[in-house]
């Protein structure tokens, strides 16, 4: 894969958890020495830029020398075309499969991963109705607004909110470790049985309360000790399809149409691509079909993910001024007739 295309579509900010937004920056925790508030980002042109005032050498550096080092491999190794390469590694030593492996593409620790799923059940326990609840009677109000914007906004069926263990945090807070515990939607993604990322939808009103604070925050937050996974994917062995969307609202409402054979997953945003350790989940599909948003960044991802696996396909375009595959369900759009069915 070229180097600039992988500096320009890579977000650096979605697999170093704990950042916090300041201008064209992304400030906080170092992935390689923990060093507080040492680790910066910057956002160019050109893609995002990393440097580490504790552990770096007073430069920044671009997102294949962060590949490199997080994954310690070669510029050549990184940078290779992985366009029809999947790797059969059923023979291989394990100890030379570890090493190529690196923390950053496996999930999160045991002891982790079981505080989160504490947490998720509880919260996914408070928020959810039965079937034949009125969301209006919910408590508190703001669970019952929550619901509705599920149902209503975001087509996601009771079961799909249920399935996936979406759960709603009214309050915010902190946790054990000292990050923060945000408010809103609580999205968790499982793969293979394995916590590997909480991804937070952040409330209107924690939004404009950021803002008019002169510190705002991204609509999307993953909780610190995340790691980016391909979202769904144990949809996807034995399925023929693979319908490639930018978020997981997206994933799940797309989820509700398919049917089966067809499986919707995503990186959980336009910057990331899946690597050596979710690649795998691609090689027996038969048709991957890119439904990326109708913007600037969709159109760049569509082509990383084009060079990435050589067969995938566009979608076609969607209608003038429709951005996703939400919107186009919001107005009344055909999903299985746009994409072929």
């Amino acid at each position: 894969m070229d180097a600039k295309l992988i500096n320009a579509t890579t977000d650096l900010v979605s697999l170093v958890p704990g950042l916090r937004p300041a201008g064209q920056y992304h400030i906080g925790p170092c992935p390689f020495c923990g060093g507080t508030d040492r680790f910066t980002i910057k956002h160019t042109d050109e893609g995002d830029l990393w440097i580490c005032r504790m552990c770096g050498d007073g430069k920044y550096h671009d997102a294949v020398a962060f590949r490199m080092r997080a994954e310690g491999r070669s510029f050549r190794e990184v940078t290779r075309d992985t366009k029809y390469e999947i790797r059969d590694t059923s023979s291989e030593a394990p100890s030379s499969l570890v090493s190529r492996i690196s923390y950053l593409v496996t999930p999160p620790d045991e002891e982790w991963q079981i505080a989160r799923l504490v947490d998720q059940k509880r919260l996914a326990d408070n928020f959810q109705l039965s079937p034949d609840e009125d969301p209006a009677a919910a408590d508190p109000v703001t669970a019952a607004m929550t619901w509705h914007y599920l149902r209503a906004y975001r087509g996601l069926l009771p079961d799909t909110i249920r399935h996936y263990m979406l759960g709603f945090n009214p309050d915010g807070g902190l946790l054990p470790d000292g990050s923060s515990f945000p408010p809103g939607i609580h999205i968790p993604c499982m793969v293979a049985g394995e916590l590997w990322y909480v991804k937070v939808r952040l409330p209107k009103q924690a939004l404009e309360e950021s803002r008019k604070g002169g510190r705002p925050l991204p609509k999307y937050m993953m909780l610190r000790g995340s790691r980016t996974a391909l979202f769904n994917a144990d949809a996807l062995p034995g399925a023929r399809v693979a319908v490639v969307v930018e978020g997981e609202f997206d994933a799940l409402l797309m989820s509700q149409f398919l049917p089966d054979g067809w499986a919707a997953v995503t990186m959980g945003g336009a910057g990331s691509l899946p690597d050596e350790r979710f690649l795998p989940y691609f090689s027996g599909i038969e048709r991957v079909l890119l439904c990326l948003d109708a913007d600037p960044a969709g159109r760049r991802a569509l082509a990383a993910w084009q060079r990435l696996l050589g067969w995938a396909e566009p979608a076609p375009p969607l209608p003038a001024g429709v951005k996703d595959v939400t919107e186009f369900w919001r107005q009344d759009g055909d999903l299985l007739g746009w994409v072929g069915l």
